[in-house]
């Protein structure tokens, strides 16, 4: 009887004690369902699970973005040059879009993007690079507008409509104090400021609640947008160093020509050795007399 008693009882705290765990879960999958620095933003809504998806769904369309403005002035552009610096252009953009976006932090990866397109902004319309298309440096720029507005409303999608602003004063002055180093386009990001605002706490959070779970999560959207994206990005390797080896089109042009010529004369003088030993027989003969 007293062992039964006794299995009860510790049966009974067991129960209890599962009960004020599973609490403690809940009430860490709550806390979970936004990052810390996500949760110390005013007016965001989303939880970081839509913010990923978000994030890298921006990622993709800043990708195309580039990519487009490339390819047409690739095929407009009557300037050889341009041709070949709007490769080296996509070349080393896009891997430096895809080191802004996969910050472990989904919000903070979309605004070190804006960031991003604000130095770019910055280095095309002012900065050192402002003529380095020629005619087609309007495209270029066109681009990169096109860019921040779509960064933009990926934002407001996220905030309250009473946060309908920009924070130009903070990343605007970032990015003019951080411009980027063409031609690899080395640039630093704004993490390490949005990170210094955090308290100690949620620094804490961000790395330990739920870091398994995310960090799989984030893979896996990462790898998903490498898969479509690594092809095209040996395309433009291929391409930018074609370029960089093959000669100009008028020389290029100038000397299939002469290959061609070149390889008819020597198809003329196959013929004639395989018809060679008739001809000096035919000859022989009507000289003997």
């Amino acid at each position: 009887m007293t062992n039964i008693r006794s299995t009860s009882a510790l049966t009974v705290r067991w129960l209890m004690g599962a009960i004020v765990v599973c609490a403690g879960l809940t009430g860490c999958a709550k806390t979970a369902r936004q990052t810390g620095f996500m949760s110390q933003v005013e007016g965001v809504r989303a939880s970081k699970e839509e913010m990923r998806i978000r994030t890298q769904q921006a990622t993709v369309h800043f990708t195309n973005i580039v990519e487009r403005a490339g390819v047409y002035v690739q095929q407009n552009s009557r300037d050889s040059g341009a041709k070949h610096r709007v490769i080296e252009w996509k070349t080393n953009v896009v891997p430096v879009i895809h080191q802004a976006a996969f910050h472990h932090d989904p919000l903070i990866g979309l605004v070190d993007m804006d960031a991003l397109a604000r130095q770019l902004s910055i280095l095309y319309t002012s900065g050192d690079h402002r003529e380095r298309f020629g005619d087609m440096q309007d495209v270029i720029i066109l681009a990169i507008n096109k860019a921040q507005s779509m960064l933009f409303a990926n934002v407001v999608a996220v905030l309250d409509s009473s946060m309908l602003h920009r924070p130009d004063s903070a990343i605007g002055a970032w990015a003019r104090a951080h411009p980027l180093t063409p031609p690899f386009m080395t640039r630093e990001s704004i993490a390490p400021m949005l990170m210094s605002r955090m308290d100690d706490v949620n620094r804490s959070a961000i790395a330990t609640v739920g870091s398994m779970a995310d960090e799989l999560s984030a893979l896996s959207g990462r790898l998903t947008i490498y898969a479509g994206i690594l092809p095209r990005q040996a395309r433009w390797e291929a391409e930018l160093l074609m370029t960089d080896y093959l000669p100009e089109k008028a020389v290029y042009d100038s000397m299939m020509t002469e290959f061609r010529d070149a390889m008819a004369s020597a198809s003329e003088l196959r013929t004639l050795k395989t018809e060679l030993p008739e001809v000096i027989r035919r000859s022989a003969v009507e000289l003997r007399p």
